[in-house]
């Protein structure tokens, strides 16, 4: 694998070059190996770099393209968030360049500008900086706390940004469905387990765990040592969902649950999130 970029905003350019150009080679290799790239169109998403080709070539076909533009950035370390009308996590590998890791794009109906060409320098978010203690954060220290970092004022309701920070062996949720929102959950720290349909995987650091509408699924700390990811909810709508949880604390029994999570599409199931607890020592 070669290319990728210098910079962060490098990338967003030679990305928004690619598609001027409609060279799909060259769009491929500003992605990771096993990238993920969702253009909110009906092929779905695409991993890793064929498909992303392939994907660009459905994108060129409907007269599409992308234009970078106004954005808020946030970085720690080698691990950068870019947001504007979309969402791309962008990761500086061992040669130093920088590709992406996860790209959610935002395309504009043809015709809403100039052949489908949104202009997002004047309708993206100004940008700014979210410092490392920005956010509000609800939650327990000794359990599991979310900080809220964009929510669906920010993003016109395209997606939703929270941090979730775990104490060790913590269930984040119980088991369940939501019908309205994609999550894309990014591990910064820690090792975080999950159950997603009827399959239970691991990931670590850098590791992405797709969780899609309408399939069963939740995660946990699976270390012993703290454990932090990154969600995307795309569209806006979950977050909201754990904010008003988060303000019952205590007070949040299991029947008040099912009853809130019903009201944003959501189905918790307590009878399969037990034998979940009791296999991997949760707390919950």
């Amino acid at each position: 694998m070669t290319r990728g970029a210098r910079t962060p905003e490098e990338l967003d350019t030679l990305l928004e070059d690619a598609f001027i150009v409609r060279d799909r080679l060259a769009l491929a290799l500003l992605f990771e190996d096993a990238a993920v790239l969702d253009a909110g169109l009906a092929t779905g998403e695409a991993r890793g770099q064929a498909e992303i080709a392939a994907a660009a070539s459905s994108i060129w076909e409907r007269e599409r393209t992308w234009v970078a533009g106004a954005r808020l950035v946030i970085q720690a370390g080698d691990t950068v968030l870019s947001l504007g009308r979309g969402a791309r996590v962008l990761r500086r590998g061992p040669d130093r360049a920088w590709r992406y890791a996860i790209a959610v794009l935002d395309h504009s109906d043809p015709g809403r500008d100039q052949e489908g060409v949104m202009d997002m320098t004047t309708t993206g978010p100004a940008p700014r900086v979210l410092g490392p203690g920005d956010g509000d954060v609800m939650g327990p220290v000794d359990g599991g706390r979310d900080r809220f970092m964009l929510g669906r004022t920010d993003s016109g309701g395209r997606f939703s940004l929270v941090e979730h920070l775990f104490a060790p062996r913590v269930l984040a949720a119980p088991l369940h469905l939501h019908t309205r929102e994609d999550e894309y959950s990014y591990v910064l720290e820690g090792r975080i387990g999950a159950l997603l349909g009827g399959q239970e995987v691991v990931a670590g650091v850098g590791h992405l765990i797709f969780k899609p509408r309408d399939q069963w699924h939740t995660f946990w700390n699976a270390g012993d040592e703290p454990a932090r990811v990154l969600e995307i909810i795309s569209p806006s709508g979950l977050d909201e969902l754990f904010r008003a949880m988060g303000e019952l604390g205590d007070a949040l029994d299991p029947e008040t649950m099912a009853t809130m999570a019903a009201e944003y599409g959501c189905s918790v199931d307590f009878e399969g999130t037990f034998p979940i607890v009791e296999r991997h020592g949760l707390k919950f």
